[in-house]
């Protein structure tokens, strides 16, 4: 909690929010961005309240951006307004409404899947599209979710289908191997085809290493069972 308050601290003596007049230095936006990212890491009250405060009245696009990811990282119920705020707010390439579909993901509110979802429509920008789609692995549960992967799994922006591809990497589900192995076999552009080549090997990793674990359980479960067994004929020998 004490590293919190010195953060929050450092951040408003950055800004000029403590009370000092002096100039901040060139590189004083970087600073304040590191504080912000810093501060997701604190699931406290006085982090959570800072980081409203920087997305509110923070001068630099990035630093808000980085607030608002940092503000779905916190997992405050709270957030969840906050960021449904900031998904509208306009800035340079959409940095502050990316990094504030990241912090849906973050925060891992099934509130969020239908908010993430529209924001992949191809009426907003690429890079706001983007985040969006590679924001979807947080819910990959949800069975719309994974309906909207497929889907851009063939989107007309390459980027969008490498974002698409990168959420089912980090999801790691399996239930996508054919679908990732067509886009291996289909893609007509080379950097979508080498992502979709590593995810392709990346889940056939996962799938052998559940496979393993399944095995290893069956081969447990089957000792087991011998070793009731065996104890259950002993038992019967005594009693005749």
């Amino acid at each position: 909690k004490r590293r919190g308050g010195i953060l929050t601290g450092l951040y408003r003596h950055q800004t000029g929010l403590g009370g000092t007049t002096e100039r901040c230095s060139p590189q004083s936006p970087k600073v304040r961005r590191a504080v912000a990212k810093a501060l997701g890491s604190f699931k406290e009250r006085e982090a959570y309240q800072a980081l409203v405060d920087i997305l509110r009245d923070e001068p630099s696009y990035y630093v808000r951006g980085e607030a608002a990811l940092s503000l779905g990282k916190t997992r405050f119920k709270e957030a969840y307004d906050q960021l449904l705020q900031a998904v509208n707010l306009p800035s340079h390439a959409d940095v502050i409404a990316s990094s504030a579909v990241q912090g849906l993901a973050e925060l891992r509110d099934e509130r969020c899947i239908d908010l993430l979802i529209e924001k992949t429509s191809t009426k907003y920008g690429e890079m706001l599209r983007r985040a969006a789609a590679q924001s979807l692995y947080a819910y990959i549960s949800n069975d719309k979710v994974r309906g909207r992967l497929m889907e851009l799994l063939k989107d007309s922006d390459y980027g969008v289908r490498i974002s698409a591809l990168q959420a089912i990497e980090k999801s790691g589900d399996i239930r996508f191997l054919d679908a990732v192995s067509g886009v291996v076999e289909s893609d007509y552009d080379n950097r979508v085809v080498r992502t979709a080549m590593e995810v392709r090997r990346r889940l056939t990793q996962v799938q052998q290493n559940q496979f393993g674990e399944l095995r290893a359980k069956y081969e447990q479960l089957s000792e087991e069972n011998r070793r009731l067994r065996s104890e259950v004929e002993e038992l019967k020998a005594r009693l005749k």
